[in-house]
């Protein structure tokens, strides 16, 4: 379908600067899929991840932020 997702991982110490970006989102409500990324939320259910996954070495991943893009190509504008 050529849908483009992009997921951001963070740890429980990051929660607030996610909580932040959330909210950054919601002012730019409008213009989201056209200037700027969809957000989908913290994970794909809207909510906290129910486990931890981990990435590396003492590295938990507690919370997943889904983003999706609609709109044109940096080469399409003029």
């Amino acid at each position: 379908y050529g849908y483009t997702f992009i997921y951001k991982e963070t740890v429980q110490a990051f929660i607030r600067d996610l909580e932040h970006e959330a909210a950054v989102y919601k002012r730019l409500e409008r213009i989201q899929g056209v200037n700027v990324p969809v957000f989908l939320g913290p994970s794909i259910f809207g909510r906290s991840l129910k486990r931890v996954y981990y990435y590396n070495h003492r590295v938990y991943i507690t919370h997943i932020t889904f983003l999706s893009w609609e709109g044109n190509y940096i080469d399409e504008i003029e």
